[in-house]
């Protein structure tokens, strides 16, 4: 899998979205703190985190006997950036096709001026 499906596999699931939330609103946590705050058992964090490390999502770092995790978030600049243009693109798609409908079919509701 390239990196850039490695991201997009990392944030596809909900409980993944929440843990990078998470660290970016507390900076780095042990992974029992994570654990607590996204209500996940250890396993499943550890899983989840896993998948986040592959993807270049998270950092992890030694303190003491605990493995703590930060968020990295530059690995999204490319979905960012697709995202941005994907948006844009289809907003002006939406906005013909409603130009176009209305000349199809003008609302008989709307008064004449």
């Amino acid at each position: 899998m390239v990196a850039e499906e490695r991201v997009w596999n990392a944030i596809s699931h909900v409980k993944r979205r929440e843990i990078l939330d998470l660290l970016l609103t507390t900076g780095s946590l042990a992974v029992g703190d994570i654990a607590a705050g996204a209500q996940l058992t250890y396993p499943a964090t550890s899983q989840h985190l896993a998948v986040l490390h592959r993807a270049g999502l998270v950092v992890p770092t030694a303190v003491g006997r605990k493995r703590c995790y930060r968020a990295e978030l530059a690995p999204l600049a490319e979905v960012a950036s697709w995202l941005t243009v994907t948006v844009a693109t289809w907003q002006g798609l939406t906005g013909r096709l409603a130009i176009y409908l209305d000349q199809r079919h003008p609302d008989p509701h709307q008064e004449d001026e």
